[in-house]
């Protein structure tokens, strides 16, 4: 299976965690791009910043009648579990589910940074309805996508779409969170943090490496190789 992410300059440290983990268990497709500004409400994708489903479209037409995992790089996976990963995600697949997402915990939404999809016409024709919502309305990526599933029936599918679209979450074994919950330590596959974005690129890296060290993901000696 595919696992596609992109990453910058900055999340270089990412891209090569990603690598160590991931490549003996998945075809990586890492795609690097410019750094993002971040604007003045401090959030990289508010105001309409489009780039993540563009890509996400750019994907799903590349890999057409496949399916593929498409996620940020800001994530730390778990080694040691790293090569039961695909075999879990494969569980989706088997349940005839056109995307799964991860779990914003707590907040009763889906988390578009980590995201299985099975690529056909239906989520192909998804995304371009949340980019052109996205263009015209200069929103938050992820609140969009939220405001299209919501729209959905009882049986977990997607209405908003001319064919409905079967949806589902991950369990907490995607795990994420303002900080890591400990208790899921040795069974986690993939940790995402929430962080309080900051019109500073190199303080947005650093919160999410406290929360790894913090969490006892990294220990000092890799903190503070990390840390910028």
């Amino acid at each position: 299976m595919r696992f596609i992410y992109f990453y910058s300059d900055i999340y270089e440290f990412y891209h090569n965690h990603l690598q160590e983990t991931l490549r003996d268990h998945f075809e990586l497709v890492p795609i690097k791009i410019y750094d993002i500004s971040t604007n003045s409400l401090g959030h990289t994708f508010f105001n309409g910043v489009s780039i993540k489903i563009e890509l996400i479209i750019q994907s799903i037409e590349e890999n057409m009648n496949t399916d593929i995992v498409f996620t940020d790089a800001t994530i730390f996976i778990n080694s040691k579990n790293a090569s039961e990963l695909e075999s879990y995600i494969q569980q989706y697949n088997t349940q005839n589910i056109d995307m799964c997402f991860a779990d914003n915990l707590g907040k009763d939404e889906y988390n578009i940074g980590f995201i299985f999809i099975r690529c056909n016409e239906k989520t192909l024709m998804f995304f371009k309805r949340v980019l052109d919502e996205l263009n015209a309305k200069k929103g938050w990526d992820q609140a969009i996508i939220n405001r299209h599933l919501r729209n959905s029936d009882t049986s977990g599918s997607c209405v908003n779409v001319s064919v409905p679209i079967k949806v589902s979450k991950f369990d907490h074994r995607i795990h994420c969170g303002w900080s890591f919950n400990p208790s899921y330590k040795e069974s986690f596959f993939v940790f995402k943090s929430f962080i309080s974005h900051k019109n500073d690129k190199i303080v947005n890296f650093n919160q999410r490496i406290n929360i790894f060290f913090q969490a006892g993901l990294i220990n000092e000696t890799q903190y503070n190789n990390i840390i910028i």
